[in-house]
């Protein structure tokens, strides 16, 4: 991204200019950049465009129509737009360090897309001979094959990254390179990822087209699921513009899958911003537990084996069955994370991220191969491969978390304990997860966005780059270009998952792609978005009418529509609803307590009455059964009673600060001034006001209309405010 605020703005009005289809405008804002900063492109490519589209406008000025005009127009438009992108390209390599130090990072080889098709095949061949060869000057050579092509691989990551525009050609070429099946799948992989942060960063028809290609076309699942995540996150760059990719996205609906997929990877995107969070409750909750189960110990020293006290086993025999059992349910409950989508190692990891290794860009991509020259060392510290092919192979790992475990282990092995190493020679330490199918598509996309994620969150120079897990780029799914998936059961699935993680922002792009529509599943989502984020009640009594007009008996659209009634003041028609509720399901206590609320509020005391002494006969300390009852009690005027419910309210552990106030109310209403003033004085203090005789007149203001059918006056309520104020600073 360029940082120049200046330069950007000018360039953000070329895109604008162009995305609106103000040709001409973009063609003169072009040049004037061009001109006034010296980039490295040629004006004749601008005169040219300026010469055709002024010629365009001639013809049709004078009345020629010609049939060809729309087609020359996008073309233009087309040139324009990578016009500009080939401006973004050169400025970024010349103004910004990022881009700077990968684009000489390459210089170095020859990059022609001959020469390295050609490189990529030699690599491939030098592997195979070296299988042929079993001694120690086979195994130097090895070391000396992938040490160069590993260089060449950083190289290759780093010219891609800052490559100018594709030509047909260099397309093909790569196409052929990653289609191919004798292209070693790290090299392929590498090209994907290589692909995927150029297109962030500068759009390509191209590039973009040479992932599609490879989702449509590949036989690695992983190699489709890289190229997958690479084209749809492209279209989060900061410079993108909708009818670049239409016609190559339109191509991808050839794939009877991509909805689902797509639907799923928005998914996963959500639950990859998520993990903070879920680290956060890891170490809070579950990993104190599971450290109090092990027989080891980490010290600064070191992990040393904790030393058993056979006093306390006789003692207390069930401590140690005690803290085991805690030990295994919060591995469980890591376990159950995971298998949801949760990135539990993100926290863990994320401290392994400053190892020089990571310095190079490519190695964040790097699929994990324990020939990496870049690893070598901490190889050969740990003695033995197979205690890191153990795991990495076992654990549910993302590349550059198999790499920062390689490099921790090499730190620490001289460290560890006996018993320990035994275990690891032996291969009996099972990560978790040992038993999830890393063959499963979903499986594989997972891994890419945890690596993906990892250099968006973690790469030092990531600011350059627009990430794509931002809060203004993650909901990729309401593109204009996805419209063909974003269907009512899809755009419920989304919308449901999104209201589970509280994506407000999500929620109100999504709520805009609802069509006008009788699916009660389409309504029920309006109708929950307005209730919960929207605050258009009106609305949402509107859209519950419908549901319950096709589904009278609806449970959940009829609660809803009670509880909307209840916000409205419409205390008739919210009986009416719970009512039917209380009717439908007779047996759930919770319904019949919504019910006595709603007659209560619309004065069926009652009624309310009789169901409520049934409900505190069955639901003995029920607490919000007694709320309601005391509630209830002092609206007929009968507090001697209510204040007897409101006393055992104030006695138990789920007491509400709202149950003192209205205690007070009772209080008041019986003459009780002095104990009524108190009570509110209390009530001000756990509500921590500022100042009590305004915070406390507000309250009496919001329950006016209750006060005053049972005669307390303004006047009453100025005084007791005072007298409040006196208690409360006494």
């Amino acid at each position: 991204m360029i940082t120049d605020d200046k330069i950007n703005s000018s360039i953000l009005k070329i895109l604008d200019s162009i995305d609106t289809m103000r040709l001409g405008t973009a063609i003169s804002c072009l040049r004037s950049f061009v001109e006034e900063n010296r980039c490295a492109i040629s004006i004749d490519d601008i005169d040219n465009m300026d010469r055709d589209y002024n010629l365009m406008l001639h013809y049709w000025g004078q009345g020629y129509v010609d049939p060809q005009n729309v087609t020359i127009f996008d073309a233009l438009r087309k040139k324009a737009y990578e016009c500009l992108i080939k401006i973004i390209t050169a400025y970024e390599i010349k103004n910004e360090p990022f881009f700077t130090n990968n684009f000489n990072a390459s210089l170095g080889y020859d990059m022609a897309p001959e020469s390295v098709l050609t490189r990529l095949q030699n690599f491939v061949a030098d592997v195979a001979m070296l299988t042929l060869d079993n001694n120690d000057l086979a195994t130097t050579g090895e070391k000396d094959v992938y040490c160069k092509h590993d260089q060449f691989r950083q190289a290759l990551f780093c010219h891609i990254l800052t490559s100018s525009l594709w030509s047909e050609d260099c397309a093909k070429t790569f196409n052929d390179i990653l289609l191919s099946p004798i292209t070693d799948y790290i090299d392929a992989q590498i090209i994907i990822s290589a692909l995927t942060i150029a297109l962030i960063c500068h759009p390509d028809r191209r590039k973009f087209e040479t992932l599609v290609n490879v989702y449509m076309h590949a036989d690695n699942e992983t190699m489709r699921q890289k190229a997958f995540v690479g084209w749809v996150f492209a279209l989060t760059s900061p410079y993108c513009l909708d009818f670049y990719y239409a016609d190559i996205i339109a191509k991808t609906q050839e794939n009877n899958n991509v909805c689902s997929e797509l639907i799923d990877l928005q998914k996963q995107v959500v639950l990859c911003m998520e993990a903070e969070k879920d680290h956060s409750m890891i170490q809070k909750d579950i990993i104190p537990d599971i450290m109090k189960g092990q027989n080891f110990s980490f010290t600064s020293s070191g992990i040393k084996e904790k030393e058993e006290d056979p006093l306390e086993d006789i003692i207390n025999p069930e401590i140690s069955d005690k803290a085991m059992e805690k030990m295994e349910d919060s591995i469980r409950k890591m376990v159950d994370m995971q298998k949801a989508g949760s990135d539990i190692y993100f926290g863990g990891f994320s401290q392994m991220k400053r190892y020089p290794f990571f310095y190079k860009i490519a190695n964040w991509f790097m699929p994990f191969y324990v020939q990496n020259p870049e690893i070598s060392n901490a190889i050969d510290k740990v003695g033995n491969v197979s205690i890191i092919s153990s795991i990495v192979d076992k654990g549910p790992f993302c590349d550059s978390d198999k790499y920062s475990f390689a490099i921790a282990l090499s730190s620490i092995i001289n460290q560890i304990p006996k018993e320990m190493r035994e275990m690891l020679d032996g291969g009996e330490v099972n990560p978790m997860m040992t038993d999830i199918d890393k063959t499963e598509t979903v499986y594989i996309r997972r891994m890419v966005l945890q690596d993906m994620y990892r250099f968006f969150r973690l790469f030092p120079y990531r600011a350059r780059i627009k990430s794509p897990f931002d809060d203004d780029t993650f909901l990729f799914v309401v593109n204009p270009q996805f419209d063909f998936c974003l269907k009512e059961k899809a755009l419920h699935s989304i919308f449901h998952f999104m209201l589970k993680h509280k994506k407000k922002s999500a929620l109100e792009r999504l709520y805009k792609k609802i069509p006008k529509t009788d699916d009660t599943r389409l309504l029920m989502m309006q109708a929950v978005y307005q209730n919960v984020y929207g605050g258009n009640n009106s609305e949402v009594i509107a859209c519950l009418k419908l549901i319950i007009d096709k589904e009278p008996n609806n449970l959940r659209a009829l609660k809803m529509l009670g509880s909307a009634y209840l916000k409205a003041n419409d205390y008739a028609n919210a009986a009416s609803c719970f009512e039917r509720i209380h009717t439908l399901d007779t047996e759930n206590r919770d319904n019949t307590l919504l019910y006595c609320m709603a007659l209560s509020k619309n004065k069926d005391y009652e009624k309310a009455l009789n169901l409520l002494y049934m409900l505190s006969v069955e639901t003995t300390d029920n607490t919000n059964v007694t709320r309601v009852l005391a509630w209830t009690l002092m609206c007929m005027s009968r507090y001697s009673q209510a204040q007897k419910e409101y006393l055992r309210l104030l006695e138990q552990e789920d007491v509400e600060t709202g149950d003192r106030l209205n205690f007070g109310y009772c209080q008041w209403l019986q003459g009780n001034i002095a104990d009524a003033a108190q009570t509110f004085s209390d009530y001000c203090r756990m509500s921590d006001a500022d100042n009590s005789s305004e915070f406390i007149i507000e309250e009496f203001y919001k329950d006016s209309s209750f006060l005053y059918e049972h005669g307390i006056t303004t006047r009453d309520f100025s005084m007791m405010a005072d007298l409040v104020a006196l208690k409360y600073g006494s």
